[in-house]
């Protein structure tokens, strides 16, 4: 009986943690993840979808975007200029599940400008008593060498050009169930180069403990 007790409190808690939408997590995020955003300005962004920051003028005034639309475990939000300035940074949050339940967050950012764009980061966390604390990121890689998307024995001539021709990001929305990606992106046609690809995608799929990567390959 003690037994059933114990299940039957902790089932709802249970319950209630995972049905917890990113919109959620969002609003907890440090205020790193969120620069120039206090919590009032987060719940506004929610509500309106933009959000520009004040203070700006006719020289350069910033906005916020978000989409909370594609699903209760993924968002997106941007942060761009709407004077005519090319930079932006993209940051994307994703939940995904332990095996004990309990949320795994993963935290993206990268930015630069339309051609020349980098990651700039990718952070973990855990959810416990209503808070988030980051975790040490002993799951995903935050950087991908390009000699994972290459064929063995690549010149390193020839590592270097696509070195400069390519961006490489994550992506934690992939079309793949429990999974996120890293996405090599050509900023300019590779040509002959591209025989020297394996994949344009490094794919990590989730578990509920670890991750597993494999090299998927749109080139055929």
């Amino acid at each position: 009986m003690k037994q059933w007790i114990i299940i039957c409190i902790f089932f709802p808690v249970s319950i209630k943690i995972c049905g917890q939408s990113t919109v959620t997590f969002f609003r907890l995020l440090p205020p790193d993840c969120t620069p120039d955003l206090n919590a009032k300005e987060k719940n506004a962004l929610l509500r309106k979808g933009t959000y520009t920051i004040p203070g700006g003028d006719s020289i350069e005034t910033i906005q916020y975007t978000i989409d909370t639309t594609e699903s209760k475990n993924y968002l997106r939000y941007e942060y761009g200029f709407t004077t005519g300035q090319r930079g932006f940074v993209v940051f994307e949050l994703r939940k995904l599940l332990r095996k004990n339940g309990e949320p795994l967050l993963i935290f993206s950012r990268y930015g630069g400008a339309a051609a020349a764009y980098d990651q700039h980061e990718l952070r973990l966390f855990s959810y416990k008593s209503g808070k988030l604390a980051e975790i040490n990121n002993n799951l995903l890689p935050k950087e991908i060498d390009i000699r994972d998307f290459l064929k063995t024995g690549t010149p390193d001539s020839i590592k270097n050009k696509i070195e400069s021709y390519v961006n490489i990001t994550y992506d934690l929305y992939p079309n793949v169930k429990n999974a996120v990606s890293m996405r090599l992106f050509q900023q300019v046609f590779l040509n002959d180069y591209e025989n020297y690809l394996v994949g344009t995608e490094l794919l990590f799929t989730w578990d509920g403990n670890t991750f597993s990567r494999k090299i998927i390959s749109d080139l055929e």
